[in-house]
């Protein structure tokens, strides 16, 4: 028996005297879900002093091949031999076993193949079958999930019950994507837990495989394996990529696997805002397309949705703050929000904890998009010219060689980010984006995906004091400085009159990696800049609601709650203040009553006051070293 549910209209149609292939034809294919049943109707019965399981079935009629959308899953012949028919797991005969034996077991046999145009994504899970529980009226005798053994392709066996997701209804088999043509194939081997005792006599155990898909469509792209989180685009954000032969930014390829993003590689997924007037003509174009940098208004970076934990005070394998370990990170889905500690002793990784910055007014956010670097002011020729304390969302830009927008006070930041979505300049729809100035626990997120196996600390290119952010120590004169993007080729040194930018992808050998993007989060171009050095940077972190000198009317503290992080004290997981204080030897100071508005990531001339776990406090107030970061959102 298989039953086949979409979310859209579906038609059913089984060719003439084959009884062997099920087509399902979707009439909208944005999103699919597959159900297939398989029956485990399970009883216990007692022979002596063994166990015997036994599985009854419904038709025995064997549907080798289905193909539902773009996916077909197809049975093999291994199935009829490990006692299954089709879509159907027979634990006929099984008796309590040892892993060894069960590991031995004639594999339950299929594969999924995408025979669609585009990638897609799915997920491969077990769910208690409740039509065949209700059918039999035993929801009072079902067997105990950790009496149950699986193998999924000859690794380890799991008690079925630790495979149990966020909600407590699927046991989650494996996920992945394919690309197109791309094939999978599983083989599932479970039998009953040698520790199995009287307490699953008489016991059932009902339950089905469901496969869900989706296709990548309408502005989602195929992952890349790390299980990140696909990028939102919404209606504005042009995917790119970065041509080292041409040395220019190219509308990306998003069908394919990794060619947009890998943050196995330390890839992390980038896209850009154009004007109005040019978005269609990149909107429409193919891949490999030049997107013309005077084009460009806006570029950001995809930090995805993750969890984290840290080993001991300075991370993994580490015992010195002035050259921590890793951070530990695992990308998680939207619904996933780990509460652990955020750190363990020693051993296996716990306690794992999902950042703060990944909330906004309540609801759960599959990522966010940080401008790649600090914001410029458009229409600024020198130093001076970008040094202007208004609210003109108008005036944003986000590049590299601009000079930061700078001397504005904080109320005045705030309401400038907030002003880009919905602004003519940029096209951006208000129903569609959220633009906010970055929240302190925004810039932790960044901070600590740098730090794990998928930021500049897990790329090889760069060893020991080099994996920490190159610092962005440009100053010329006092009227030519504070420009974005420019890396001093080292973590901290003095202020140099030489800009060396973003993108001169030179090697300087000796494990100190390309001389532009040392000063990325990554490691190379991919990366996020200016979070060492360059400007101060305010972050929308306060101190106990006391306004300063931000210039805030009354009633800011409640009116703008989702968007400002409220402190008594540093203690505080995943914002990288005390968890992360003193990290490479950066300085810190914790916002007060006198001082209460945080600042990250240091000045030009920094060496300890600079870096990207630098914090400090300040008053709020307009400052011509202080300048912001943008942060965008899907709503």
């Amino acid at each position: 028996m298989a039953i086949f549910k979409n979310r859209k209209k579906y038609t059913v149609v089984q060719e003439e005297n084959d009884n062997s292939t099920i087509k399902l034809t979707k009439m909208a294919k944005r999103e699919l879900t597959i159900t297939v049943v398989s029956i485990f109707a399970v009883l216990v019965v007692s022979m002596g002093s063994a166990f015997a399981v036994f599985t009854s079935f419904a038709s025995s009629k064997d549907y080798n091949e289905v193909v539902v959308g773009t996916l077909k899953i197809k049975y093999t012949a291994e199935n009829n031999e490990a006692g299954g028919y089709g879509d159907k797991i027979n634990l006929s005969d099984a008796f309590p076993e040892d892993d060894a034996t069960g590991k031995a077991r004639n594999p339950y046999k299929f594969t999924i193949t995408n025979e669609g145009t585009l990638p897609a994504e799915y997920t491969v899970s077990i769910k208690d079958d409740q039509e065949m529980i209700d059918e039999e009226q035993c929801e009072d005798l079902q067997l105990d999930k950790s009496k149950v053994k699986i193998s999924i392709d000859g690794q380890e066996a799991k008690l079925l019950s630790e495979l149990k997701d966020a909600t407590g209804e699927n046991y989650i088999i494996d996920s992945g994507n394919l690309g197109t043509g791309e094939s999978k194939t599983y083989e599932i081997r479970m039998w009953i837990s040698n520790d199995a005792g009287n307490e699953v006599l008489g016991k059932h155990f009902h339950g089905k495989i469901v496969i869900d898909g989706r296709e990548y469509r309408d502005g989602l792209s195929a992952p890349d394996g790390s299980g990140a989180n696909v990028p939102e685009l919404g209606d504005r954000l042009i995917p790119v990529v970065y041509n080292t032969e041409n040395q220019n930014w190219e509308v990306a390829n998003i069908s394919k696997v990794g060619e947009w993003y890998d943050y196995t590689k330390q890839k992390w997924a980038n896209a850009v805002i154009v004007t109005p007037e040019t978005y269609t003509t990149y909107q429409k174009a193919t891949a490999g397309t030049q997107v013309n940098m005077d084009h460009i208004l806006q570029m950001y970076v995809w930090i995805p949705r993750y969890s984290y934990t840290i080993q001991g005070t300075y991370g993994k394998e580490s015992e010195i703050a002035t050259t921590p370990g890793e951070i530990e990170v695992k990308f998680v889905n939207i619904d996933t929000r780990d509460t652990g500690s955020g750190t363990y002793p020693i051993g296996e990784a716990t306690e794992w904890y999902t950042p703060d910055a990944f909330v906004l007014g309540g609801q759960n956010l599959a990522g966010i998009w940080v401008g790649k670097f600090e914001t410029g002011y458009k229409d600024a020729v020198d130093t001076t010219g970008a040094e202007v304390d208004s609210s003109t969302p108008s005036q944003v830009i986000i590049k590299p060689d601009v000079f930061s927008w700078r001397n504005i006070s904080v109320s005045n930041i705030y309401s400038t980010v907030k002003g880009i979505a919905g602004n003519d300049a940029f096209g951006m729809s208000e129903k569609t984006y959220d633009s906010h100035a970055m929240k302190n626990s925004e810039w932790g997120a960044v901070a600590y995906l740098s730090q794990s196996k998928y930021g500049k600390y897990g790329n090889n290119d760069y060893q020991g004091a080099n994996k920490e952010v190159y610092i962005n120590n440009f100053y010329n004169n006092s009227n030519d400085s504070y420009k974005t993007g420019c890396s001093g080729e080292q973590p901290s040194t003095s202020p140099s009159n030489v800009c060396t930018p973003y993108n001169n992808l030179d090697s300087t050998g000796n494990g100190a990696g390309q001389k532009g993007p040392g000063a990325s989060t990554t490691g190379n171009i991919y990366g996020v800049y200016d979070m060492s050095g360059g400007s101060w940077e305010y972050v929308m972190g306060n101190y106990s609601n006391e306004v300063g000198q931000s210039k805030f009317t009354e009633g800011w503290n409640t009116e703008y709650k989702d968007y400002i992080d409220f402190y008594t004290s540093a203690a505080v997981k995943s914002h990288a203040l005390s968890e992360t204080s003193g990290w490479y030897g950066d300085s810190y100071g914790m916002i007060n009553s006198t001082s209460p508005w945080l600042l990250r990531g240091g000045g030009y001339y920094g060496t300890k006051n600079a870096g990207v776990f630098y914090f400090y406090s300040d008053y709020g107030s307009n400052d011509a070293s202080r300048s912001f970061r943008v942060v965008l959102t899907l709503k």
